[in-house]
């Protein structure tokens, strides 16, 4: 089982969504760390723009965020920053398209 959205950071070749051929009810982001991989923490501005992807997910897509910038710490205040972003935001949910996609988010890590 795939899901139809799989968002890794960093992202390879320019890519900066995924849309995959599986399953549409499920959503999985795993961010790594930018700049440095493992280590750094993330921007606000980069978290802001994961949780408007998360909260514009169609009703029902099971949503998976994975922070595996371990190294430093900086895992758990980003994952618990990002929580509040999500709770704090009206639900603007968007359907799934005809084929049963959604849409690139778009998202791009930005330096410190």
């Amino acid at each position: 089982m795939c899901c139809s959205v799989a968002y890794t950071d960093p992202v390879r070749k320019g890519a900066v969504a995924l849309q995959t051929g599986g399953w549409e009810r499920l959503a999985y982001f795993r961010l790594h760390g930018s700049p440095r991989m493992y280590y750094s923490a993330y921007q606000v501005e980069f978290l802001a723009g994961v949780a408007r992807a998360v909260e514009e997910l169609p009703e029902g897509v099971e949503t998976w965020v994975v922070f595996d910038n371990t190294a430093a710490g900086e895992a758990f205040g980003n994952a618990v920053e990002l929580m509040g972003m999500i709770a704090d935001q009206p639900k603007a949910r968007r359907p799934v398209t005809r084929e049963g996609k959604i849409k690139s988010r778009g998202l791009k890590p930005k330096s410190r």
